[in-house]
């Protein structure tokens, strides 16, 4: 649909923005171009660090043609690093992949507080950047085909639907259900971006698609991806000791009922938050060193950098068995996140991450050792007890005659 372009100011290279301009062949289509315009406007009304940013309102240069004028980012799509990975015969870890989805889920959740929907979730929208310390810091790009969520239409604005021309816009395999058999548009909200990101989720940690034969196949993936179930996490990826908690997070984003996934980004965040330390929360995970990205001075989606290193595929530690926290996040749609062991309560904070009201856990062992003493203590009883008792009923044997037993005939 457009060509980015590295532009900076004249005699200057201090102040670089990437130029993204529609192309002579798709500026041809008043629907493009309206579809264009729709990205520069979802993007203005965002601003949030995870959301690439636009430095000044859509334009047009002197001969027509539309642009935007994006900052410029440093980095590599994260289709790019998948099919590095893939190439390698490995895949993301949960550790490495948890802090980046979170990261998706901010950006989300500044989109969604705005009413718009991204729609076109996929690996290739998730530019990954340095910022400041985090080497490994997500933008979400592309918004052509957001959709403000409304009850009307309006030709003026991003409300406009984008399939009344009977062609399906979004990408097979991350669409979700209620986008491929397109239902009014009025009923799609964020739930569908959370279906896409489910699916990424699932590609990232097993290395291929949900219905990974039929890539190639347009119509049979999309029929099968609104229809159809594909097999678990662990059972197509055995080998990548996928947590029985993390497959749970992830078959419930892409439930084909919406009602069934999570009932918005903030919950799926918090369940993600359940199933990492601190530290891999904050991005950061002890057990492993990654190499993030390396930089180049290349535009926000122009072809992007060097590859990554084998060591980001570093298998992570070995499956925990299935736990009760698998099933709660499962079984929970719309009774709020699911809690860990030992906490008893949570409160929601006016902003920030759900925090937890601490208690401590008992030991396991305790009850065993109170059943022990109480056993140990009954016994001791039942001791006393018919000690007293075989005390009470004892009688001495007489004691001998002495004078009878020195009598001769005796």
């Amino acid at each position: 649909m457009a060509v980015v372009y590295l532009a900076h100011a004249q005699d200057s290279h201090e102040h670089d923005v990437a130029i993204k301009v529609l192309s002579q062949e798709s500026s041809l289509s008043q629907a493009t171009i309206t579809r264009f315009l729709k990205e520069g406007q979802a993007i203005s009304a965002i601003r949030h660090p995870n959301v690439i940013q636009l430095v000044e309102p859509p334009g047009r240069t002197e001969d027509g043609q539309v642009y935007l004028a994006m900052e410029l980012l440093t980095g590599k799509p994260l289709s790019e690093i998948i099919s590095e990975m893939t190439a390698a015969g490995q895949a993301f870890t949960w550790p490495r992949l948890a802090p980046l989805i979170l990261q998706i889920c901010r950006a989300l959740h500044a989109t969604h507080k705005r009413k718009i929907v991204h729609r076109d979730m996929k690996p290739s929208n998730c530019f990954c950047t340095e910022l400041d310390d985090d080497p490994w810091h997500i933008k979400v790009l592309d918004f052509g085909i957001a959709k403000v969520q409304s009850t009307g239409l309006s030709d003026d604005s991003i409300e406009t639907p984008l399939t009344q021309d009977g062609v399906f816009v979004g990408t097979p395999h991350y669409a979700a259900p209620e986008i491929i058999e397109r239902r009014p548009e009025h009923t799609i909200d964020g739930r569908a971006d959370i279906f896409s990101l489910g699916v990424m989720m699932y590609q990232c940690l097993t290395g291929t698609l949900p219905f990974e034969k039929f890539r190639k196949d347009t119509l049979t993936a999309l029929y099968k991806t609104a229809h159809e179930r594909p097999e678990s996490p662990r059972t197509r990826a055995p080998a990548r000791d996928i947590p029985p908690e993390v497959e749970a997070i992830v078959m419930r984003a892409m439930e084909l009922k919406v009602d069934e996934r999570f009932a918005s980004v903030l919950d799926l965040a918090a369940a993600i938050r359940l199933t990492i330390r601190p530290s891999q929360a904050a991005g950061r995970d002890n057990g492993s060193e990654f190499t993030p990205p390396s930089a180049s001075s290349r535009g926000a989606e122009v072809t992007p950098l060097s590859a990554l290193t084998s060591s980001i595929g570093a298998k992570s530690p070995a499956s925990t068995p299935p736990s009760e926290s698998a099933a709660r996040i499962r079984a929970l749609p719309e009774q709020g996140t699911p809690l860990p062991p030992g906490v008893t309560s949570l409160e929601k904070l006016p902003e920030g991450p759900t925090s937890f009201q601490h208690v401590k856990p008992a030991s396991a062992a305790t009850p065993v050792i109170i059943a022990a003493l109480m056993v140990a203590g009954l016994l001791l009883i039942l001791a006393l007890i018919l000690r007293e008792t075989l005390a009470a009923s004892y009688t001495p044997p007489a004691k001998p005659n002495p004078s009878a037993m020195s009598r001769p005939d005796s």
